[in-house]
C-alpha cells in the first residue's frame, strides 16, 4: 500500500476505492510535513538529505520510469555534499533501483545493449586498474570518490538508454533538458548582477565568482555548474537543441517562446565571455548545414546566416557595454596560435602531455594528483585530462566511445521536419557531438563533478535517439517515408 505500490494503471482500482491507502498516504504526508518542519526551525544536514532522498524515492516510484527520469534531469544541476557522498549520486541510485524493482517485477522493458557498450566497459575496466599507481592516501580517497562519480555517470547514461523507447519519450526528454537548461539559465543571469553573493547557503553559493572594479565589469558566471567554459559548452549544444525544436514547432506562439528562449540562450553564452565554444560553433554549424544541404532554401539560408550574424554581433555589443561582463569577440581577436596550438595553451598542454610519460599505459589513477617534477595544472584538454588518468589506452577507449557515438548518429535522413522525431534528431545530435568534441580540445569535464553527469546526458541521449529510431523510426518501416510539404526520396543511402 501506499507510495510504494506498484505504480497506478488504467486497470487499476480507484483510489478512492482502497480507504487504507488513502490513510497511509496522508499519514506518510504528514510525517514528512513534520519532519520538514521540524529542520525548517533546526535544520540537521543529516536528516534532510535523507528525507529527501526518501521522497524522491517514492515520487520516483509512483511515477513512470520517463517522469522520474526527467525529475533526475531537473535534479542534477544542484547537487548537495552529503555525509554520504553527493546528492547526485543518491539521486542516480535511487532512480536506478527503481529500474531494476521495475524490470525485475516486469513493468518496464528488459535491459537493451547500445553500439558503445564495449568501450564503455573497457574505460570502467581501465579506470580500475589505473589504481595501481596510485602513491598516497589522500589520491586514494579522491581517486574512489571520482571513480564513484564515474560509475554514477555510467548508471546514468543507462537509465535515459532503458527509459526513452518512443519518438514520444525522446520528446519528453528534450522538454526536460530545455526546462532545467531555463533554470540554469536565469541562474547565470542572478549571478551576473550578484557576484561574490550567496543565493541559497550550501546549495547555489556563488561566492566565487569575482570581477574587476568591485564586481561591476568582466565577471563570467558559470551558473550551478561554477564553471564559465563548461557552462559555454552546455549553452551551445542546448541552443543546437532549440534551434531544432524551432524547425519543428508548428504554432506562432510556440515560434515566439522558442525564439525568445534562443536569445537568453545566447546571452547566457556571450556572459560566460568564453571563446572555446565559438570557435567550436564556428565549425560545427557549417558542416550541420551541409547535412542538410539538400533541404535548404537559398533564400532562406542567407537570411538565416545574416540572422546568425546580426544575433550574434548585437548580443556581444549588449553584453559587453551594459551587463557587468565582457567582450568575447574582443578576446576572439586576442587570440594567438603558434601552428594548432593556443598561446594560452601551450605551456599547460606540454606540461600535461609530459606528465602522460610517467605512467602511460595504466596511468597515475582517477584523481589528478602532483607529480614532482611537473607543474599542478589542469589540463584545459579532456584528452590529455584522461591520458593523465587512465593512460593511453584508456585514452582509445574514450575515443572508441566519440567513434561509437558518431556511429549511432548516422543520418537517416536530411530532414529536419521528418514525420520520426528521432530520424530528424539525429542531424542535430550529430552537430552537438561535433561541438562537444571540439571544444573539449581546450576544455576539460572530468574537472567538474556536476557537469560529468551533463556530458553523460549527451551521450545517452544520443545512444536513445538512435535506439528509437532503430525501433520505431525509418529504419523499422513504420513510418512514411515523405510529409505533404517533401517529395519521396529524401531517405538517405545506407
Amino acid at each position: 500500500m501506499g507510495f510504494l505500490n506498484r505504480p497506478t494503471t488504467s486497470d487499476s482500482k480507484p483510489w478512492r476505492e482502497d480507504p487504507f491507502s488513502r490513510f497511509f498516504n496522508a499519514l506518510m504526508i504528514a510525517i514528512t510535513g513534520v519532519l520538514l518542519g521540524f529542520q525548517y526551525w533546526s535544520p540537521n544536514k543529516r536528516v534532510i538529505p535523507v528525507v529527501v532522498s526518501l521522497m524522491v524515492f517514492g515520487i520516483a516510484w509512483r511515477l513512470s520510469m520517463m517522469a522520474a527520469l526527467n525529475l533526475l534531469v531537473f535534479l542534477l544541476p544542484y547537487p548537495k555534499g552529503t555525509v554520504f557522498g553527493s546528492t547526485n549520486l543518491a539521486f542516480v541510485l535511487l532512480v536506478f533501483i527503481i529500474w531494476l524493482l521495475r524490470v525485475s517485477l516486469q513493468m518496464s522493458p528488459r535491459p537493451r545493449s547500445t553500439p558503445i557498450d564495449l568501450p564503455i566497459s573497457a574505460f570502467l575496466l581501465w579506470a580500475v586498474l589505473s589504481f595501481y599507481n596510485v602513491q598516497s592516501a589522500h589520491a586514494l580517497s579522491e581517486g574512489l570518490i571520482n571513480f564513484e562519480l564515474l560509475v554514477a555517470c555510467v548508471l546514468y547514461f543507462y537509465l535515459i538508454v532503458n527509459s526513452v523507447h518512443t519518438q514520444r519519450d525522446l520528446e519528453r526528454f528534450h522538454q526536460a533538458q530545455l526546462v532545467t537548461a531555463f533554470g540554469i539559465f536565469v541562474l547565470a543571469a542572478w549571478e551576473s548582477r550578484h557576484a561574490g553573493q550567496v543565493l541559497i547557503p550550501g546549495l547555489i553559493d556563488f561566492s566565487a565568482t569575482v570581477g574587476h572594479d568591485f564586481n561591476t565589469r568582466d565577471i563570467r558566471v558559470g551558473s550551478s555548474f561554477r564553471d564559465y567554459e563548461l557552462l559555454s559548452e552546455y549553452c551551445g549544444i542546448i541552443l543546437l537543441l532549440v534551434g531544432f525544436q524551432l524547425m519543428r514547432v508548428r504554432t506562432q506562439l510556440g515560434a515566439l517562446i522558442l525564439s525568445l528562449y534562443a536569445v537568453f540562450n545566447v546571452y547566457t553564452m556571450f556572459t560566460t565571455v568564453t571563446r572555446g565554444v565559438f570557435v567550436a560553433l564556428g565549425i560545427a554549424l557549417p558542416i550541420g548545414f551541409y547535412l542538410i544541404r539538400r533541404r535548404l532554401n537559398p533564400v532562406r539560408f542567407m537570411t538565416t546566416v545574416v540572422t546568425i550574424a546580426v544575433l550574434a554581433i548585437t548580443m556581444n555589443f549588449v553584453v559587453a557595454n551594459y551587463t557587468t561582463t565582457g567582450d568575447v569577440f574582443l578576446r576572439l581577436s586576442e587570440s594567438k596560435v603558434t601552428g594548432i596550438v593556443p598561446e594560452a595553451r601551450a605551456d599547460i598542454w606540454a606540461n600535461a602531455w609530459n606528465r602522460v610519460f610517467v605512467h602511460p599505459i595504466l596511468g597515475q589513477g582517477p584523481f589528478y594528483d602532483e607529480i614532482p617534477g611537473y607543474g599542478y595544472w589542469w589540463p584545459h584538454n579532456v584528452y590529455l585530462f584522461i591520458a593523465n588518468l587512465y593512460g593511453f589506452p584508456g585514452l582509445l577507449f574514450f575515443i572508441g566511445i566519440l567513434i561509437g557515438l558518431w556511429g549511432v548518429t548516422k543520418l537517416t535522413t536530411d530532414d529536419l521536419r521528418h514525420p520520426s522525431y528521432a530520424d530528424a534528431f539525429l542531424i542535430v545530435a550529430r552537430v552537438q557531438l561535433l561541438v562537444f568534441a571540439i571544444n573539449e580540445i581546450k576544455i576539460d569535464f572530468l574537472r567538474n563533478p556536476i557537469y560529468q553527469f551533463q556530458a553523460w546526458q549527451y551521450f545517452g541521449t544520443w545512444t536513445a535517439a538512435y535506439l528509437v529510431a532503430k525501433e520505431h523510426g525509418i529504419a523499422s518501416g513504420r513510418l512514411p517515408e515523405s510529409t505533404p510539404d517533401h517529395p519521396p526520396g529524401h531517405r538517405l543511402a545506407a
